[in-house]
This record gives C-alpha cells, sequence and structure tokens, in this order.
C-alpha cells in the first residue's frame, strides 16, 4: 500500500492575472512524503514549510535554488507554519508540552517562545501585516473554533468570532482592515469577510468546500481551494464578491490546496497532493481483499473529497443498489474522465474478472502521466497563448490610443462604404485568428 504524497509547486503568476491556467513548476516531492503550508519569503529564494520526513510534523525551510532543505525544529509535532512580514520571525503550532499551542521563534529555530496556554486546542496563526499581531482559531471558548486576534507586544488576547460554527483560517487583508475566514458546519462551508460593517458570506457556495483563503497583495483579490468538481482546485474571487476565475484544475487523483501568494504578486505556490486511492485498492486487491472491502477501505484512510464520494457509493450498495450503477452514479456526480475510466474498468472487472489489482496500477500509472503531459503542454504552449492574447487586445488598445491622439483620422474608417467594409473584415479576420491560435493550443489529453 502506497503512502499519500504531497509536493509543493509553484507558478509563475503572471498567470494569476488571467483566467487561463498557469503552468506550474514543481518545486519539491518525495515519495511517501508530505509537505504542506509552503510560504514564500520576500525575496523569493526561500519556502517555509512542514514535513513529516521524519515521522511527526516539524519545520523546515527550503532553498529554491539549491533544492536542499534545513530542519528548524526537532522536538515534538511542529506544524501551521507562518513568516512574520520581515521573515525574521515564525508563528507555528506545537504540542511539544502536551497540547497544541502557539509558538513564536526566530526565522533560524532560536529563542522558541510559548504564546498560548490553554486546554483548547489553539491552531492556525498568522500575522497582521504590520507584525505586530496574531490571528489563530481556539477552541477555549467550547466545542467550536472561535477566531481570536494576539497582541505580540502585551499579550493581550480579543475573540473576533463566536457562533456554533467552526471558524478557522483566519487572514487579514494587506491594510488590516477585513479578516476573511473559513466558517464550517455540518450544512455549510463558506469564505467570510469580517470588518468594522461585520460579517458578510463572500462565496455563498455552501455545498461546495472552501479552504485556505489568503488575500493577494493589493487587497482585491482572495486566493483560496474549493472543491466543485470532486477535487480541490485554485481560485480566486474579488473581496466584494463581483468576479471569480479558476487558476488551476485539479485531476480526480490530486488536490490544490494551501495557496499563498508573494508579496509582489508575481508568484503562487501551493500544496499539489497526490491522492492514493487508486494505489490503495490495488495494494488491498492483492493483499487478497474483495472489491468492497477495497473501496471501504479507500473511504475510511483518503481525505475528502475522495472519501467522501467512496463513502456515498458504499452507502447506496448497503441499502440494495448494485456496485455497477453506484459507480456510474459516482461517476455521473462528478465530471471527471480520470473517474469515469476507473469506474469502467472495476465494472468491467468486476463482471467478467481477471486482475483487477493490475488493471488499477496501469490507470494509476495512466492518470499521473497525464498530469504529467498536461503540465509540459502548458508550458510548452505558453507563448502561443500569450500570442492570442495578445493580437486580440493591441487592436483595441491601438485604436482607443489613435481615437485619443487623432479622433477624425479614425473615424474615417467608419464611413459608409469600403472603410466599413475594410474594418469589419480586419475585425473578423482577428476573431478568426485568435480562434484558430486557441485551438492550436487547446491540446486534449
Amino acid at each position: 500500500m502506497s503512502a499519500r504524497v504531497a509536493a509543493l509547486a509553484l507558478v509563475a503568476a503572471a498567470a494569476c492575472s488571467r483566467p487561463t491556467p498557469p503552468a506550474a513548476r514543481l518545486l519539491l516531492h518525495e515519495d511517501g512524503v508530505e509537505n504542506a503550508y509552503p510560504r514564500l519569503s520576500n525575496d523569493g529564494r526561500e519556502i517555509l514549510y512542514q514535513s513529516n520526513r521524519r515521522g511527526g510534523w516539524q519545520l523546515y525551510v527550503l532553498e529554491i535554488a539549491t533544492g536542499t532543505s534545513r530542519a528548524l525544529t526537532h522536538d515534538g509535532n511542529n506544524n501551521l507554519p507562518d513568516w512574520s512580514p520581515d521573515n525574521q520571525r515564525i508563528a507555528f503550532v506545537s504540542d511539544r508540552d502536551g497540547n497544541e499551542e502557539i509558538y513564536i521563534a526566530n526565522r533560524d529555530g532560536s529563542e522558541l517562545r510559548r504564546l498560548t496556554n490553554h486546554a483548547g486546542r489553539d491552531i492556525h496563526p498568522y500575522f497582521s501585516p504590520d507584525g505586530k499581531a496574531l490571528l489563530y482559531n481556539s477552541q477555549r471558548g467550547g466545542a467550536a473554533f472561535d477566531v481570536y486576534a494576539l497582541d505580540l507586544a502585551t499579550g493581550a488576547e480579543r475573540q473576533l468570532t463566536a457562533t456554533r460554527e467552526d471558524e478557522t483560517c483566519a487572514r487579514a487583508s494587506p491594510d488590516g482592515s477585513t479578516i476573511v475566514f473559513l466558517r464550517n458546519d455540518a450544512h455549510a462551508d463558506d469564505l467570510w469577510l469580517l470588518d468594522a460593517r461585520g460579517e458578510r458570506n463572500l462565496t455563498r457556495t455552501p455545498q461546495v468546500r472552501d479552504g485556505w483563503p489568503v488575500f493577494g497583495p493589493e487587497g482585491q483579490w482572495i486566493y483560496f481551494a474549493a472543491m466543485d468538481r470532486g477535487s480541490f482546485s485554485l481560485y480566486r474571487e474579488r473581496s466584494d464578491g463581483s468576479r471569480r476565475e479558476q487558476l488551476t484544475t485539479a485531476t480526480l487523483d490530486e488536490e490544490h490546496a494551501r495557496p499563498y501568494v508573494s508579496r509582489d504578486g508575481s508568484r503562487l505556490i501551493f500544496n499539489r497532493r497526490y491522492a492514493d486511492a487508486i494505489d490503495i485498492m490495488a495494494g488491498s486487491l492483492e493483499a487478497g481483499t474483495s472489491l468492497p472491502m477495497s473501496l471501504e477501505l479507500v473511504a475510511r484512510e483518503i481525505p475528502a473529497p475522495v472519501s467522501t464520494e467512496f463513502s456515498r457509493a458504499l452507502r447506496e450498495v448497503s441499502l440494495g443498489m448494485s456496485l455497477d450503477d453506484a459507480l456510474i452514479n459516482m461517476q455521473e456526480r462528478i465530471d471527471s474522465d480520470d473517474l469515469d475510466m476507473l469506474a469502467t474498468a472495476v465494472a468491467i472487472q468486476f463482471r467478467v474478472g481477471g486482475n483487477l489489482a493490475d488493471v488499477l496500477k496501469v490507470i494509476a500509472h495512466t492518470i499521473r502521466e497525464r498530469v504529467r503531459v498536461r503540465g509540459d503542454i502548458r508550458s510548452l504552449t505558453a507563448q502561443q497563448t500569450m500570442s492570442a492574447n495578445v493580437l486580440v487586445i493591441l487592436p483595441i488598445v491601438l485604436a482607443v490610443l489613435l481615437f485619443f491622439l487623432n479622433p477624425t483620422y479614425e473615424m474615417r474608417l467608419f464611413d459608409p462604404g469600403l472603410p466599413q467594409m475594410l474594418t469589419a473584415g480586419a475585425v473578423a479576420m482577428v476573431v478568426v485568428a485568435f480562434v484558430i491560435l486557441r485551438r492550436i493550443v487547446s491540446i486534449d489529453v
């Protein structure tokens, strides 16, 4: 049975300024190891992150140029790190004293100091933009998580939310006037904003799981992960809720999560996590378990969203539905070619027999190779995609400039007869060229 893997990926985020999904560059990958919660330094040379490569969670700093990591912590479990705005300090969660509390230390791990000391869990510490306070989540008020603010100079704490729902992952806007956080319960999961005017729901999609929000450098965009098509992908939404853009598209066996935007907004770093549902099924079948038991193992071992869908399929089987129909229903709920391939293979093998474990291994390899090829295609066609965009934008920009410089000259293009025909023909050719270029670079894998 293979272990879960989470890699760190970096998006060249000139692409983050447009809705076309950018190509991501893989920065760190280790088989059987989960590397999570990446935080890019201000100079773009280092990444603060957590890893379980030694068993428990520890904090590391990755030098991007050399690919080497150095450990900052060694005792207990240490996770959920964050840089201070000047990158001279780190805040994180540790259970080294028996309970999850908030700690702070210098960037090299020295001068460690505990900031909280409560029976309830304290998690997700994030520095304020001026570095003078921490936002974090705590269960000290009851069973649910609430948002708190901690003054680093005085140690004074202030509770910002108090509801029966869990409120986590609170981040402040660059000017400190607004806080975005995740509010979820059994029936809803949305991003909320809190400012002097009160609270308001930003995403308004209770049926879709959202997570890990963070403001962009100008405060106009909020970057987050959402699971609206079976897997977590990255999105960004205007802080006023007027516009949403999808930045990445995750396949069924992976998730894109925990985004972090560089200070200048040029790069977006995130986790690409490979959920190993197919590998677990293959390993379980090789060990001699039945197919339904393999599905149950996936539902128990793999995190959402994969576990949610497999659990639902198992419930349908327990209520009398055939396994074939349950898998078909799951495929209809999630628009995914990868899941279609998995469901078809399982249904055929379940009926006619054969070595399903080997078939699943081939499918897992095919899916991962498809992901790799898609990334290569995006990198190789980036110039053509940009050319198509420039082809449309440049004539519009030139027309506007010419209108302001010499409107009389430009208006002759709209005179009746031949000028209008020539203008219409030029517009049509630009549109046709744009469509052709986009069709050329839209390669289906």
